[in-house]
């Protein structure tokens, strides 16, 4: 249904050499956040928009949308940004290469393509970094 690739995206970004953790949208919340070893990324639902229905209105095919979030942080806060762009790099190509044509292990998913997504959030020692993605699947209530 939705929502239910959230186990199987941070499954997924463990796996990546680099990254220090992957955790789902509850701890991207501000405080939850702060503690966790960088590199690391979280995952966030973006919501769906339906496709197309059926006439009858029981089947529905939607386009979900996920983002990554990388979050990468400077061992030294006087830097600059540079340092953390820098570690940005590979982890970006990472998630790109881990990402972009998956074809998850769920019923009626296509692949995940590359969305447009909002700016990242840097500050002088830290780059909040999203990657979205859209996938298809479609959803049937009679099943």
């Amino acid at each position: 249904m939705l929502m239910e690739l959230e186990p199987l995206i941070i499954a997924r970004l463990a796996s990546l050499p680099g990254l220090l953790g992957a955790y789902g949208a509850e701890e991207f919340a501000g405080v939850a956040k702060a503690g966790k070893p960088s590199p690391c990324a979280y995952v966030v639902y973006g919501g769906y928009r339906p496709v197309q229905s059926s006439d009858d209105g029981t089947v529905a095919r939607v386009e979900e949308s996920w983002m990554i979030v990388l979050s990468l942080k400077s061992a030294s806060p006087t830097q600059g940004a540079d340092p953390v762009r820098a570690e940005a790099r590979p982890q970006v190509a990472a998630v790109l290469r881990a990402f972009m044509g998956w074809t998850p292990d769920a019923q009626s998913y296509k692949a995940f393509k590359l969305a447009p997504g909002p700016r990242p959030e840097p500050s002088p020692s830290r780059l909040l970094l999203p990657i979205v993605f859209t996938v298809e699947h479609v959803i049937n209530v009679e099943v």
